[in-house]
């Protein structure tokens, strides 16, 4: 059948039944060959605008819509050397916007609503508005999803190893522009909820890597947490049991000159690093000055350490017909604990015999065999910690493993003392004589089947 009108062969159909047609095609066999078509539309025209197969439908139901048996693909689209196979449109100047360009749905348990193979690029979403739009679009409408949905689930199932600049991917968003605009993101997360629940990006592990992974290959930032409300803008929380203890954040600095954690605060109430519970350290505390007179050193002073946390206040005063008052400071008074107090005072100018004649939360009266002036040293124990004992169950220096070595970051000293008390070998491996005796095995092993994983090597 041939012509020249808009359409040769016109099928009407008036029922109101179901799955009603205009026009029926069939292949009776059940063994045809590959590529047979029950209806085929072949459309000759090279000018980019028209179509093998044109569907349309003034309801809400679909323009055209292609089933399957069991295992078997409702549609199939291919198209050759840089053409699209499915493409999908909504919203343009003669159709109102806010519908969608293709749309998979799945019903049964583990179906996929769509399924695209590609030696390249499965899907490939573009978005061609300027306002909020996305290139893609996943959604889980039901408010009773299973634990696990996700509107968007990338998989991957290549054992490569990353390489200098590229590695494998489950999802990988990129902005291209070498010039983007502030807060522009390859991946974001948007989390709307307002009541403290659940995460804007989640990132998870199930052996010893990396939850969620930042880097910058310039001067940028690998993660960068800010908090427009005031409240956190990262937070790490180690929230299982292990033989040493979990690490909510860690930093790791490699290299001369640089920061595991840098904490910066721009006033002088505000804190570049806080703990709200005990800090602790393996090396020295210090504070770092400039050198005033020599631009290529600076000032490094030691923090004073001791078995106990200490207080302290410290002056001159002058010794008046034999006696002396240092009154107390507040701060001082306000957070030590009376019991812990002792006092030193030294004659300035002369030899005399001076003594404390009696020391309280209050003050402090000084007696000298002659009238001169003095400095004093009053020290005392914060509140709360009167009785510290600096010895401790050990929890920084157990290994997490049996395969661990001798962290790198110890000091020649403490790799010593190590080897020395049996928790390491000469050669630098884990002594499982000592973590046997000591029931470290033991903690490793109930840490591996609780699903806590090893920390593995800390060298």
């Amino acid at each position: 059948v041939s012509g020249s009108t808009s359409g040769v062969i016109v099928g009407t159909n008036t029922s109101t039944s179901g799955f009603a047609n205009g026009v029926t095609g069939v292949v009776s066999t059940t063994a045809q060959s590959i590529g047979s078509a029950g209806v085929r539309g072949i459309n000759n025209s090279t000018n980019g605008a028209s179509y093998g197969v044109f569907g349309s439908l003034a309801g809400n139901g679909y323009g055209v819509l292609g089933t399957a048996g069991n295992n078997g693909i409702g549609g199939n689209f291919i198209a050759g050397t840089d053409g699209i196979g499915v493409q999908g449109v909504v919203g343009n100047v003669s159709f109102p916007a806010g519908g969608t360009g293709v749309a998979g749905s799945a019903f049964g348990a583990g179906s996929i609503g769509g399924n695209f193979d590609a030696t390249d690029f499965g899907v490939v979403a573009r978005a061609q508005g300027t306002g909020a739009v996305g290139g893609v679009l996943g959604q889980v409408s039901s408010t009773s999803a299973a634990a696990g949905s996700a509107g968007v689930r990338g998989t991957n199932a290549s054992t490569a190893n990353a390489s200098s600049t590229e590695g494998v991917y489950g999802v990988l968003g990129e902005i291209t522009s070498t010039s983007p605009g502030d807060s522009s993101a390859g991946v974001r997360g948007a989390n709307h909820d307002t009541a403290n629940k659940g995460y804007g990006v989640y990132g998870s592990t199930a052996g010893a890597g990396v939850g969620v992974y930042g880097a910058t290959e310039g001067t940028g930032v690998g993660v960068d947490g800010y908090s427009r409300g005031g409240l956190i803008g990262v937070r790490g929380l180690a929230a299982f049991a292990t033989p040493t203890g979990g690490t909510g954040v860690q930093g790791t600095a490699s290299g001369t000159g640089s920061f595991g954690v840098r904490g910066f605060a721009s006033g002088s109430s505000s804190f570049g690093v806080f703990s709200s519970g005990n800090t602790g350290a393996t090396g020295i505390k210090s504070f770092v000055d400039p050198n005033p007179v020599d631009a290529s050193k600076q000032i490094a002073y030691v923090s004073l350490e001791g078995p106990e946390a200490g207080t302290y206040f410290r002056g001159r005063g002058h010794i008046t017909l034999g006696t002396a008052t240092i009154d107390v400071p507040e701060s001082f008074r306000l957070v030590t604990d009376p019991a812990g107090m002792t006092v030193q005072i030294t004659p300035i100018g002369s030899l005399a015999t001076v003594a404390v004649q009696s020391m309280d939360l209050d003050r402090v009266v000084v007696l000298g065999s002659q009238d001169l002036d003095f400095s004093y040293l009053v020290q005392g124990v914060r509140k709360g910690y009167l009785g510290y004992d600096p010895v401790q169950p050990n929890r920084i220096y157990v290994p997490h493993s049996a395969t661990d070595t001798l962290p790198a970051w110890l000091t020649d000293t403490q790799r010593q003392t190590l080897i020395g008390n049996g928790t390491y070998h000469a050669d630098g491996t884990v002594n499982l004589t000592t973590a046997h005796n000591l029931g470290w095995d033991r903690l490793w092993t109930t840490s591996a089947g609780t699903g806590v994983p090893s920390a593995g090597a800390t060298s």
